[in-house]
């Protein structure tokens, strides 16, 4: 549900601003990063109403391109997962492992 409501030229205006932002998410290098953006887009798209699709490209053996175009609800947008860190060499030495 749009927390702000929009009139056509506004969200018209809005869908190409998130468009571009979209395209900036998808050039980031770092998976965390892109993540990251992408909860932040997913979430200003939601404040406007906006819709949200995911386009999904394919091609087979042949050479031949399938498009697959989603349209995302609220609960199949990408799930927020816990951020964790690996750190190395902060183990109890109860649990390092033997050199081999």
């Amino acid at each position: 549900m749009a927390k702000y409501t929009l009139d056509e030229y506004e969200q018209e205006l809005m869908e190409e601003i998130f468009n571009m932002a979209q395209r900036v998410v998808d050039l980031q290098i770092d998976d965390e990063t892109a993540q990251e953006l992408q909860h932040i887009l997913e979430d200003g798209a939601d404040l406007f109403g906006i819709r949200q699709q995911e386009v999904t490209v394919t091609e087979d053996p042949e050479g031949t391109l399938r498009i697959s175009v989603t349209e995302l609800s609220d609960k199949q947008q990408t799930p927020q997962g816990p951020k964790l860190t690996v750190i190395d060499g902060d183990l109890p030495d109860s649990l390092e492992e033997e050199p081999r």
